[in-house]
Order: C-alpha cells, then structure tokens, then sequence
C-alpha cells in the first residue's frame, strides 16, 4: 500500500518548488501588490468563505527579511534535498504532506492559537530539519554564519523546548508541538525507539566488557593477589595440585600441593 502511495506522490524536487513560489510571493509582496495578511492561515476567516488561506500559508516566506529569508531557503533546499534523496521523492512528499495535513488540523482545532502563515510555515519545515538531524547528526551548520555546530545539538535544543512547551504550555501549546513534530513522530518514531534499544544493549554490552576487564584473570591460590593487583606478577599453574590452581612466582615452588581430598574439605 506505501510503495503504491509512494508512486503516486513521486513528484521530484518539490522543495526546490516551494522554494521558487515561496520566491514569487516574497517579491509580490514586496512590490506591495500582495498584502501579506491575506495570504496567512485564520481559521476564522477560512470559515467564513476565505478558503485560499488553507492553500497560501504552505507558501508563505519564512521571513520578509532578505537575509534570514535567503538562509532559510538555503536551509530547507539542504535538508529538503538530502532527506528526498535518502528517501526517495514519494515517501519525502508524504512526508511534507502529512506535515501540511497536521498544520492545518492543529490550527482549527485551536482557533485562539495564533495560526499565522509565519508561524506555521516555520512549523512545517521543522519536521524536515528534525528528520534531516536524526539522519545526519554530525553534519555541521554555521549558525550565525560563524559558529559551527553539529545538528544533533541543534536538535537536542529543539526537543528540549518542546518538551518545555508541552510541559508548561496549554491545550493550544500542545497543539503547536504536534504541528511541529507530528510528520516527524508517524514516520520516524519507530526508527527513534529502534535507535534507543539498539544504544541500551550496546551499552549493556559495554558495562559488560568493562566488567569483564576489571575481573582477574590469574589469582594465587596461597596469598591471592591477581595480575590486576601486581600486574608485573608472572604466574603459573601446578600440574600436581587438584584442579591445576594458579600461583604467583613466590609460591609456585613453595606451596602445599592439593590433593582431591583436601580441596573436598575447602
């Protein structure tokens, strides 16, 4: 059913698309034959006949600054493209589609929820930033154009907030964090519970290596130190004694042999 879904939504370079009319709109804008307000997601106004606004806010600039635009754009086409190319152009359409479908349920079902198209627009695009994160966490971004940072920490920092949000936000709080991650939780919550048991018995294994490790491997049979306590101490073993113990070289010729008899009564 998902392969038949993925080939009807394979659309390529559709972020390259909503970048360029994204683009278009920025401009009219700004030549002032469009009025930004008109182009947001109100849900009132929707219900009262201005459908477009459910259509128009998914192209909305992330910014009406030049330069926090043109990062932004840069941004969304990196991540966009990266995730379209790991993913395949069907499942990553699915992806932003759902992300949509999610935006604009979270926004009617909380109509005092501010649901500008700025906001919701930044919303969209953080289901890709996070999936591009959870799939490349050592890529390196220059944030302010000068600090460069690894993602996953960027990352962290996101969940973190919204952790915060959800913990001391309201019902419509709540709701912004679903239109932030809901893409994100359908389609990589799996992978993330994978990912989290895959790192519980790599460390399991890891406590178990270090246990091991710690653990002596020769112990004199008479004075009991180890070769983790005297590390320099060569030792042998007695073919003679029951049980062949091992013992350290000051007593492996002057110590008492073992009889099967005597070990019985240890």
């Amino acid at each position: 059913m998902l392969n038949w879904i993925y080939r009807k939504l394979n659309f390529p370079n559709v972020t390259g698309a909503l970048i360029f009319v994204q683009a278009a709109i920025f401009i009219l804008i700004h030549l002032k034959i469009i009025e930004p307000i008109t182009l947001v997601l109100i849900p009132e106004l929707v219900l009262q006949g201005e459908f477009w606004r459910v259509f128009t806010f998914a192209v909305f600039p992330a910014s009406l600054s030049i330069l926090w635009v043109l990062f932004a754009w840069y941004l969304f086409f990196l991540f966009g493209t990266s995730l379209e190319n790991y993913w395949g152009s069907g499942k990553y359409n699915l992806f932003l589609l759902f992300g949509y479908v999610i935006s604009v349920a979270a926004s009617f079902l909380a109509l005092y929820f501010d649901s500008s198209g700025f906001m919701l627009n930044w919303f969209c695009m953080t289901g890709v930033f996070l999936a591009f994160a959870f799939y490349f966490p050592n890529f390196i971004i220059h944030l302010f154009f000068i600090l460069p940072i690894k993602i996953k920490w960027l990352a962290l920092i996101t969940w973190l907030w919204y952790g915060y949000v959800l913990v001391t936000g309201d019902i419509s709080a709540g709701l912004m964090v679903l239109a932030s991650t809901g893409n994100f939780v359908l389609f990589l919550g799996a992978d993330v519970i994978r990912k989290l048991k895959g790192g519980q018995r790599r460390m399991a294994a890891h406590a178990e290596e270090v246990k091991l490790s710690q653990e002596a491997f020769h112990t004199c049979a008479v004075c009991g130190i180890t070769d983790k306590t005297h590390p320099h101490m060569k030792f042998r073993y007695c073919s003679d004694c029951h049980g062949s113990p091992g013992y350290c070289e000051d007593h492996i010729n002057d110590h008492e042999h073992i009889t099967e008899y005597s070990a019985q009564e240890n």
